[in-house]
């Protein structure tokens, strides 16, 4: 709608504060950020309070055409906007880095420029542990809870920029984080073994 820029300042209300990923919510309710750097924090170290910030701006429709938009399916049930929820799997998440890659859903400025926040961020772990030391990643991590019971999903998804050779690889550990980080690592070592080995034909 153009009716906000990376400068523009948001408010943190008390129905953003979420303790369950990342550092924000100890600013606490009336804390003013910009949208730049709610869009840092929320790519960089998936703070679930920027998340929160940020996705109050949009409509329930502008959430749903992204849904739509980028073929990931959703649930017939709806939140109190009226948002859908989504069933992410590694395929639909996959189809989000291809979007920015090849910028087909926004520009190129802003696909480059979420890119590049996600190639800084601070989790070394999973994907990029799997890759030898400077090989630029840009990746977002994620945990979901399974419905209804105490197991977790372990997600690690990104775009690996091996020169001229770029590849997608999202993963999805249902285990104990432990043992997530353990297993996408070996599956981002193999997965780049095999692409930078076998040859184009």
């Amino acid at each position: 709608r153009k009716e906000i820029s990376l400068e523009t300042p948001l408010v943190i209300q008390e129905e953003h504060l979420d303790k369950n990923f990342g550092t924000l919510w100890q600013k606490g309710a009336g804390t003013s950020m910009s949208v730049r750097e709610l869009l840092s924090a929320t790519l960089r170290e998936s703070d679930n309070t920027a998340y929160r910030v940020l996705l109050d701006q949009l409509t329930a429709r502008e959430v749903n055409d992204v849904y739509r938009n980028l073929d990931i399916a959703v649930q017939e049930e709806k939140d109190n906007k009226g948002t859908l929820y989504p069933t992410v799997s590694p395929k639909n998440y996959s189809s989000i880095f291809r979007s920015l890659y090849l910028s087909s859903f926004v520009s190129l400025e802003h696909s480059n420029f979420i890119l590049e926040i996600l190639t800084q961020t601070p989790f070394a772990d999973k994907i990029v542990a799997g890759v030898p030391p400077g090989t630029l990643v840009a990746h977002k991590i994620g945990v979901f809870s399974q419905k209804n019971t105490l197991e977790k999903i372990f997600v690690d998804c990104g775009i690996i920029y091996v020169p001229n050779r770029s590849y997608i690889l999202c993963a999805f550990v249902l285990d104990t984080e432990e043992q997530a980080r353990k297993h996408i690592s070996i599956i981002s070592k193999m997965a780049y073994g095999y692409i930078v080995r076998v040859k184009g034909g």
